[in-house]
C-alpha cells in the first residue's frame, strides 16, 4: 500500500508544478521583505500579491545541489582520471563532508498566478536529504505538495507615499521514507523491485501570513511580516532604500527574523540579514547579502518572457551555531507574464 501511494504521489508531482522560493530570494539572503515584487509574495511578503492586481503568471523550475564545495573539489567527478582506490577514497571524502541532516539534492518547480490582487501557487517539492554523516550516511527521498492562497493590495497617498497590506494562507503535504544507508542506496537505484522501505506522510498545519510595506519619500521604505502557525507567532521587520541612475538602480535592505523570538545574542546574530543588489536596465541584476553571519550571492537575467537566477548561499546545519555550515549552489528558469 504504500509502495502504490509513493508511486500516486511521484505521479501528482509530476503533473503538478511545485511550489519554491525564488532562487532569487536566496541569492539575497531572503532580505526581500521591502523589494516590492509578486516573486516574493508567497514567500516573504504577501503584499505583494497588491503588484500582480493586473495579471502575474510565473512558472519556475529550480534545481539545487547542497554541499557544492566539497563535492565539487573532492575529485569524484573526474572519473577517467581516477583510478578504483581514488575513486572509492573520494566517495569518502564527500560522505564525511556532510553532518546531521542536510540538504543534498532538490528540484522545485511551481505555478503562481494573481489577478487583481488576489493570487494562488499550486506545487511542492521532489528532495534528497542526507541524515547523520561519514560512513553511516543514510538518504532520505521526500516530495511534497503544497497550494498558497491570499489577497493583497496598495493604497496609494499622495505623489510620495503608499501602503499595501495583505494575507497569505500555506498548506503542505509531505511524504518521505525511512533513512536508506548508503549501500541499499545504490542497490536500489540499481534495482528498483527491492523496495522496502518504511514511508511517513504528514500534512502541515495551515500557516498564515499578514505583511505590509510602505513606500516613503526619498526611496525609503519600510516592511513588517507576522506568522502564525497556530502555536507561534513569529515576526519579521526590514528598511530598505532604493535609488536610480540612468540605466543602473541600487537596492539596499536591512532586516531582522524573528525579532519578537530574541532570546540572546545568538538569536539576534540568526535574526539579523542584510542584501544589496545592483540592476543594469531591467535585464540583468546582481546581487549580494549576508544572513546569520553567512555570505550569498547570485545573478538575475531577464528575457523577454524567460527570467534565468543563479544563487550561492550558506546554511548552517549545526545543532550549536557555526558548528556546520555548508555552502548551497541553485539555478532557476522560469516563464513569466506580468
Amino acid at each position: 500500500m504504500r509502495k502504490t501511494a509513493a508511486v500516486l504521489l511521484s505521479a501528482i508531482l509530476l503533473a503538478l508544478p511545485l511550489a519554491a522560493m525564488p532562487v532569487s530570494q536566496l541569492a539575497r539572503s531572503g532580505a526581500v521583505l521591502t523589494k516590492p515584487d509578486s516573486d516574493y509574495a508567497f514567500s516573504a511578503n504577501p503584499a505583494f500579491l497588491s503588484e500582480g492586481e493586473a495579471f502575474y503568471l510565473r512558472a519556475p523550475l529550480s534545481l539545487s545541489m547542497g554541499n557544492f564545495t566539497d563535492i565539487m573539489t573532492s575529485g569524484i567527478l573526474d572519473l577517467q582520471s581516477l583510478d578504483e582506490a581514488a575513486l572509492v577514497e573520494s566517495a569518502m571524502d564527500i560522505l564525511r563532508s556532510f553532518n546531521g541532516n542536510m540538504d543534498f539534492l532538490t528540484a522545485r518547480t511551481s505555478l503562481e498566478l494573481s489577478v487583481f490582487g488576489f493570487g494562488l501557487s499550486v506545487g511542492g517539492r521532489a528532495e534528497l536529504d542526507t541524515q547523520s554523516g561519514s560512513v553511516d550516511i543514510g538518504f532520505v527521498p521526500c516530495i511534497a505538495l503544497g497550494l498558497d492562497w491570499g489577497y493583497g493590495h496598495r493604497w496609494h497617498i499622495g505623489q510620495q507615499w503608499s501602503v499595501a497590506a495583505g494575507f497569505a494562507n500555506h498548506l503542505l503535504l509531505e511524504a518521505s521514507t525511512s533513512p536508506i544507508d548508503a549501500e541499499s542506496f545504490v542497490s536500489l537505484a540499481l534495482d528498483p523491485s527491492g523496495w522496502d522501505i518504511s514511508g511517513y506522510d504528514n500534512i502541515h498545519s495551515s500557516v498564515w501570513d499578514v505583511g505590509v510595506h510602505a513606500q516613503m519619500p526619498l526611496g525609503f521604505s519600510a516592511a513588517l511580516v507576522g506568522q502564525w502557525d497556530g502555536d507561534r507567532l513569529a515576526l519579521d521587520g526590514a528598511l530598505g532604500w532604493k535609488g536610480s541612475w540612468s540605466v543602473f538602480s541600487l537596492a539596499l535592505e536591512i532586516g531582522m527574523r524573528d525579532f519578537n523570538l530574541i532570546r540572546d545574542s545568538v538569536d539576534l546574530m540568526k535574526s539579523l540579514n542584510a542584501s544589496a543588489d545592483i540592476s543594469i536596465t531591467r535585464f540583468i541584476s546582481l546581487s549580494a547579502g549576508i544572513s546569520q553571519g553567512y555570505p550569498s550571492l547570485g545573478l538575475d537575467l531577464r528575457l523577454l518572457c524567460f527570467s534565468v537566477s543563479l544563487a550561492w548561499w550558506y546554511q548552517d546545519y549545526g545543532v550549536v551555531y557555526a558548528l556546520a555550515p555548508r555552502d548551497n549552489l541553485a539555478v532557476e528558469i522560469a516563464l513569466r507574464f506580468d
